[in-house]
């Protein structure tokens, strides 16, 4: 970033010393000219070497300029990703740290599928419940799988589940936090930083459209993960939980991931798409209304798919 140096001082007393002695003057006009000329080339050398340290130090997915006819997008920040390769396609702010709301199930999800025994029966704890919250009815002292606490939490974004299954595998929230932090870091999600499992808003927990689209993009080679994420509801103790996942019914080729939405993370998806044996990934986060987080995410789908 080029900075502009103000020459108000020196230009007034080049005016005054004209009046004495024009010849000097006029010299010392055409060096400071030249000096100024020089600071402003130093300068634009100076951001150069920011900007390529930057990029040396370098964000996990590269910044990516779009190259076909992509529309403006309503997010904060967005990326596209080859669903195949990983590879990077378009991007905006991808590596700027965010609340994602809802998208840390993921991480959730991804310790839960580690920790493997689906079948296992889980017993929910005493539950703290605040505000408006996506739940699934449990209530404390009930016997429910992993594997349906599991798809309540991936598709009806339930934070009962979450914190249920969080226990669960770890003995107590705090715990599984530590592993959730202790995953980020191996997997090298460095925007990324944890204080729950379920994604409420905290100060303290963030991450990044990038981080996101690698952890995604990981666990949707786990055919578990891809069958849960791609249904468009599942049954929870004989009650329906619709998916909050619009894109599974209104995309072609629509077969996951996941939503979510807080008052300080906006409106947030990532979203994967599959046509002609190729798959698209897109996350999209900060978007201002729950329409123009779709409408961005169809919008990225449809470019990763003209492109890919």
């Amino acid at each position: 970033m080029a900075s502009t140096l103000s020459n108000r001082r020196r230009h007034a007393a080049h005016l005054s010393h004209r009046r004495r002695r024009p010849a000097r003057s006029l010299r010392a006009f055409l060096i400071g000219g030249l000096v100024g000329v020089v600071l402003l080339a130093i300068a634009g050398v100076t951001t150069l070497t920011v900007a390529v340290t930057d990029a040396v130090r370098g964000p996990q997915i590269e910044i990516v300029p779009p190259t076909g006819d992509l529309p403006p997008i309503g997010a904060a920040a967005y990326v596209v990703v080859d669903g195949d390769t990983g590879e990077p396609l378009a991007s905006l702010n991808a590596d700027q740290p965010r609340p994602v709301a809802s998208l840390t199930k993921l991480m959730t999800a991804r310790l839960v599928l580690d920790a493997g025994r689906l079948e296992h029966t889980a017993t929910v704890p005493p539950l703290q419940i605040t505000g408006d919250e996506s739940l699934a009815g449990l209530e404390p002292g009930d016997h429910v799988s992993r594997g349906e606490l599991l798809q309540a939490m991936l598709v009806a974004s339930a934070n009962d589940a979450a914190r249920t299954l969080a226990v669960d595998v770890a003995g107590s929230e705090r715990r599984f936090v530590r592993m959730m932090n202790d995953e980020a870091a191996a997997a090298g999600l460095d925007a990324t930083r944890y204080t729950n499992s379920d994604g409420l808003d905290d100060p303290a927990q963030h991450s990044s459209a990038a981080d996101v689209a690698r952890l995604a993009h990981d666990l949707m080679q786990e055919p578990a993960f891809r069958r849960i994420v791609a249904a468009e509801s599942t049954a929870l103790r004989g009650s329906e939980l619709p998916a909050t996942n619009d894109l599974l019914s209104a995309y072609p080729g629509a077969d996951g991931i996941k939503t979510g939405h807080t008052d300080e993370a906006g409106w947030c998806i990532a979203a994967s798409a599959t046509r002609d044996g190729g798959s698209i990934m897109v996350v999209v986060l900060g978007a201002p209304t729950e329409q123009a987080r779709d409408d961005a995410a169809r919008a990225l789908l449809d470019y990763g798919f003209s492109v890919a």
